[in-house]
């Protein structure tokens, strides 16, 4: 672990509000784009891609060499980390149009409880007994929503299930993230896994038969913000604070996603959530908080 100064501190708590605010307006964008969930999810990953090339190119940093300094495992990780970006996006914006986006990114929100389990399992990490009670709390609010959708009619079972995939493809991808990132800087790692899951998207795309290139005249303004501010805002600024700090604990970022969203959801697009669903949604979010707020605070 880094022994961080002073200024640098400062500047990743900056970074922390930055992602924050940043990864907030994602399921807007893409529910305002008049796009499916494939297409948003091609278009968000293969311009950043461009403009992390971009960002490269200026720095004269030639990519032969990058490909030269990268082992076969390293690859490999790359090249699962974008598969499941990929999946995890592609499920997850597909369920911003069966569900309401209150409900969808508070359970894909869900995944720093997933990668808990995850380092405490495979990276044989300590996690505190407040820790477990969050875990608990938090896939019981889970199981209450997929409860809510078998009894109500107003929820989309595949909607929910799609979400809480897509929770679970993105941990793996930031548990991944942690890993190489101790080695390659955020750039490399950033190019190589946005393009790797942006052409894993495009494949998906003819699979299911849908033309991700018909969007873009309509859309294009809502893929560009997608690419710029959650993408590179948020997921690029997540992979920097991947190499200073645990991946639960970076990812505990997206606490704030499902405010965010449903504040912007209920006055851009008259979504409204009923008692019943706001009081699982509250479960969930107070369990994912008391996970890893202490450590959160005690890291920055």
């Amino acid at each position: 672990m880094f022994k961080l100064k002073n200024k640098e501190k400062l500047l990743h708590v900056l970074l922390f509000i930055v992602a924050m605010v940043s990864i907030g307006s994602a399921s807007i964008f893409v529910r305002l784009s008049l796009a499916s969930g494939i297409a948003c999810a091609f278009w968000r990953l293969s311009i950043s891609s461009a403009l992390i090339l971009i960002i490269i190119s200026v720095n004269r940093r030639g990519l032969p060499k990058i490909l030269r300094d990268l082992d076969k495992q390293e690859i490999l990780m790359l090249i699962v980390s974008g598969f499941t970006l990929a999946m995890h996006f592609v499920l997850w914006m597909e369920s911003l149009f069966r569900i309401l986006v209150a409900i969808s990114t508070t359970i894909v929100v869900a995944y720093p409880l997933h990668l808990t389990l995850i380092e405490l399992i495979i990276g044989k990490e300590r996690v505190n007994i407040i820790s477990i009670a969050g875990l608990v709390m938090g896939f019981l609010g889970i199981t209450l929503l997929f409860w809510e959708a078998f009894v109500s009619r107003e929820l989309d079972t595949l909607g929910i299930l799609e979400s809480f995939i897509a929770s679970i493809l993105v941990a793996i991808y930031f548990y991944i993230g942690r890993l190489t990132r101790r080695r390659i800087d955020v750039y490399t790692y950033s190019l190589y896994v946005y393009t790797v899951a942006s052409l894993v998207v495009l494949c998906y795309s003819f699979i299911v038969k849908d033309n991700v290139f018909k969007y873009v005249e309509k859309s294009w303004i809502w893929f560009l913000l997608l690419a710029l501010i959650p993408m590179l805002g948020g997921h690029t600024v997540m992979n920097y604070m991947l190499k200073f700090y645990r991946s639960s604990v970076v990812t505990s970022i997206a606490f704030v996603e499902p405010i965010i969203a449903s504040i912007l959801a209920a006055f851009v697009l008259g979504e409204v959530i009923s008692l019943r669903q706001l009081v699982c949604l509250a479960i969930v979010l107070t369990g994912v908080s008391i996970s890893f707020a202490s450590e959160l605070i005690g890291k920055i």
